[in-house]
C-alpha cells in the first residue's frame, strides 16, 4: 500500500512540473505578449543579421485605446543616442536590457513580464538626435489577441514570424502598414 502511495506522489509531482514547464501554470496574456517580444527580436535579427545585446536597448510602452484594447510599441534603440529618457528601473529580456515607458498607463502590465536588472543610467548621449526606430505598434484586444500591427515592414514577413512563435489573434486582425518615414524593400 505504501508503494502505490509513493507512485501517486511521484505522478503528480511530474505532471505539475510537466504542465509548468509546458507553460499550462502561465498567464496566457504573459504568454502572448512574450510570444510578441520574441518575434520582434527574431524579426529584428533577421533584418540587420546581428543584435549587440549590450548596445542595443529594447524599448516597450503600452496605453490603453479605450476600455477593451490597447496599443503596444516595440523598438531597439541604440544604447549610445538614449538622452533624457526617463524610466525608474531597468528590466532583462532575452539578454537585452528593457525600458518601459513610464508615462503611459498599462506600464505595470509590461512590468509583470520582465526580469528586474541592476540600475544603470543608460542616457549616454550629449545631444538630443532625433530618431526614427523601426518599430512595431501592435493593437491588442481585451483577451490580448493581435487585433493589428503597423509596421514599415512587408505583411507577410511581420506575420510569418508572428506565426512561427504562436502568437494568438483576433478574428478582425488587420495589417497597417507604415510608409510615414522611410520603406523598407524586405
Amino acid at each position: 500500500m505504501k508503494m502505490r502511495n509513493l507512485y501517486r506522489v511521484y505522478l503528480i509531482l511530474i505532471l505539475t512540473i510537466f504542465l509548468n514547464n509546458n507553460g499550462f501554470g502561465q498567464i496566457p496574456n504573459k504568454r502572448n505578449f512574450t510570444r510578441l517580444f520574441k518575434s520582434f527580436i527574431e524579426f529584428q535579427y533577421d533584418s540587420l543579421k546581428s543584435l549587440n545585446k549590450d548596445e542595443l536597448i529594447l524599448m516597450v510602452g503600452a496605453n490603453s485605446i479605450d476600455k477593451d484594447s490597447m496599443w503596444l510599441s516595440i523598438c531597439f534603440v541604440p544604447s549610445g543616442l538614449l538622452y533624457d529618457v526617463k524610466y525608474e528601473k531597468v528590466y532583462k529580456f532575452e539578454g537585452f536590457k528593457v525600458l518601459i515607458a513610464e508615462d503611459l498607463d498599462k506600464k505595470d502590465v509590461l512590468k509583470q513580464l520582465f526580469e528586474e536588472a541592476s540600475y544603470e543610467n543608460l542616457n549616454k548621449a550629449e545631444l538630443r538626435f532625433m530618431l526614427h526606430p523601426k518599430n512595431w505598434t501592435v493593437t491588442l484586444n481585451k483577451n490580448n489577441e493581435v487585433v493589428s500591427v503597423e509596421s514599415i515592414y512587408r505583411f507577410r514577413d511581420v506575420v510569418r514570424k508572428l506565426k512561427k512563435h504562436k502568437v494568438k489573434f483576433a478574428k478582425n486582425f488587420h495589417f497597417i502598414k507604415n510608409m510615414s518615414w522611410q520603406t523598407d524593400d524586405r
